[in-house]
């Protein structure tokens, strides 16, 4: 009975593969919303639909009520590639005439990577207790401005915590949901992973018989 609603633009940058250098990067401006999110990862309940699960309606009578944007929306996605092949050895500006084990010591080297960074998901603060009804618990109610969420180290906890305390919120009252669906975002997320990588030719034949097989191919594309 759920309904959801996306729009996005999807942008791509592509340097294709040429003097040793390779990059590409993509980045999504997107929002989803909808009132109901099911993550497929919590389907040993059901697709996630419990009754503390924060993804179950919290009143099946009032789907209004559930509208927001979705669980897994993530405003802004950007990630990107790079592969570099170093100036040196046989061929190259560094080192481009050595032979033997020289060129096998300096050549043959190159860089990558993988790049990812987005913003948060949104996520809800629940009551604890089925105040509305006894098929889901509610929302918490807010108490004053809305505060911000934001990780953070409180004496005598372990980890981080995204409030100092809970004097920003409420049981709501008996009959009624709480405060709306998702109105807080979790922390941007971002990662690099980074290769060194090294190719050694095995004989000058196998070097040689791999120029050939590109000077052909680049004459059949000619063609």
């Amino acid at each position: 009975g759920a309904d959801s609603y996306y729009h996005g633009f999807q942008g791509t940058l592509r340097k294709r593969f040429s003097n040793g250098l390779q990059v590409a990067a993509s980045y999504t401006l997107s929002k989803s919303i909808d009132n109901q999110s099911v993550d497929p990862v919590a389907s040993s309940a059901g697709g996630g639909l419990c009754t503390t699960n924060s993804r179950t309606p919290a009143d099946i009578r009032d789907w209004r009520n559930e509208r927001a944007v979705s669980d897994f929306d993530r405003r802004h996605v950007l990630s990107g590639i790079w592969l570099y092949e170093l100036p040196a050895g046989r061929g190259k500006a560094l080192a481009g005439s050595a032979a033997g084990w020289v060129n096998h010591l300096v050549g043959g080297w190159s860089l990558n990577g993988i790049v990812s960074a987005m913003t948060g998901e949104p996520w809800t603060v629940l009551s604890g207790i089925r105040t509305s009804n006894n098929s889901h618990v509610s929302r918490a109610d807010l108490v004053g401005p809305m505060p911000k969420a934001e990780l953070q180290d409180k004496a005598n906890t372990v980890g981080p915590v995204l409030f100092r305390d809970a004097s920003a919120f409420r049981i709501p009252a008996p009959g009624s949901n709480g405060m709306g669906r998702n109105m807080f975002r979790g922390p941007a997320y971002w990662n690099v992973d980074i290769g060194l990588q090294k190719i050694i030719a095995l004989s000058d034949r196998a070097r040689l018989q791999r120029s050939e097989e590109r000077r052909v191919g680049k004459e059949c594309r000619s063609r």
